[in-house]
């Protein structure tokens, strides 16, 4: 994943909060059906699903400013980074003094704030040459009242959601966790799992704007966010 070409990255970090076991969400009757995967939801699980994240949006990202001309055929990029050398460091773990309830209480701004200091005091150097990218653990998807349907709009799917953020500003991106049960472990997985028409779980969250409650629409709009 790690480039030393340039001293500019990404640090994904996974948020895990005060007092919390830092597991992330998944379905009740999950869609893996090998039982030896029924500790999907741990850390190291999700450290292997943000990694395949990355490795992807690593291999994208150069052609996309490409695409949009924000780079020339391997230019620099406004003298900091190039395509070629795009890098993300390998993810890892990151408790942070705050409670899972506080972080599902707090308005995104105010969550933003709080999770940029932490962040700051535990990587001093990296303020001047590296974008974090923190995944909240403690993202957690309810379904509404009336079970029979998924929420018809994005504010009701946030109110369902408490910890759910996608927030980018600065040096930080705050990204929700409710759909990472279903990220690929292994980067080659992300073909299959992106074309997949599977339909979701009803006790999870389409991230799809159309919300057309299939797997690979959802995964789209997640890792899009």
């Amino acid at each position: 994943i790690a480039d030393k070409r340039t001293p500019y990255c990404f640090r994904p970090v996974y948020i895990v909060c005060k007092g919390d076991n830092g597991h992330y969400q998944r379905p009740v009757d999950s869609l893996d059906k090998d039982l030896s995967n029924v500790d999907l939801c741990l850390k190291s699980s999700a450290l292997s699903r943000i990694r395949s994240g990355c490795q992807l949006l690593q291999c994208l990202l150069p052609e996309l400013l490409y695409a949009e001309q924000l780079v020339d055929n391997g230019d620099h990029f406004g003298s900091a980074i190039t395509p070629a050398s795009f890098r993300c460091l390998s993810p890892e773990i990151v408790t942070v003094d705050f409670s899972a309830d506080e972080v599902r209480q707090m308005q995104p701004a105010m969550l933003w704030a709080r999770l940029a200091q932490e962040l700051a005091k535990k990587f001093p150097g990296d303020l001047q040459s590296v974008k974090w990218l923190a995944f909240l653990s403690c993202s957690r998807y309810t379904r509404p009242a009336n079970h029979s349907r998924r929420p018809r709009s994005h504010a009701e799917l946030l109110s369902c959601s408490p910890g759910h953020v996608n927030l980018g500003a600065g040096n930080l991106a705050l990204c929700g966790t409710c759909g990472l049960h279903f990220w690929p472990t292994e980067l080659s997985g992300w073909q299959t799992a992106l074309g997949s028409s599977d339909s979701l779980p009803a006790d999870m969250m389409d991230l799809s704007a159309s919300q057309a409650g299939t797997l690979g629409a959802s995964l789209s709009a997640d890792l899009g966010a």
